[in-house]
């Protein structure tokens, strides 16, 4: 009865465990990100967590956001797509007629050949 006591014990300690053991932060507006409005979320190579929004693109340092919008020289503000090349250069998709990316926290953006809109819908 007793080593039945233990195991029923045991078991209820790891189950306890592993209720608690995730916990979530959900990261807002109060919290310095641009939007609420997310559309992705990567992983650049430095382990930087990049999120694009309706409202710029934002660089996760642990605690706290760096956030780039067409005042740092985005194209516009609604980035659509987002990728990390093997340089890690954090490359940003938005519907405009320009491209570009960051690296080292500076925006560089320059404009596609023959003025045409980059529409993102499939970026592979």
């Amino acid at each position: 009865m007793k080593l039945l006591k233990l195991h029923i014990t045991l078991v209820l300690l790891v189950v306890w465990s592993f209720v608690f053991s995730q916990q979530y932060t959900n990261y807002s507006l109060k919290d310095g990100l641009p939007s609420n409005h997310m559309y992705r979320i990567t992983q650049d190579y430095d382990g930087f967590i990049w999120i694009i929004t309706d409202k710029g693109m934002s660089k996760f340092y642990g605690k706290t956001f760096k956030n780039f919008t067409i005042k740092d020289g985005l194209p516009s503000n609604d980035i659509w797509q987002i990728r990390i090349t093997p340089d890690n250069k954090t490359w940003f998709f938005s519907k405009t007629n320009k491209l570009g990316y960051i690296e080292n926290d500076i925006v560089y953006s320059f404009p596609l050949d023959r003025n045409k809109i980059f529409f993102p819908r499939i970026i592979l």
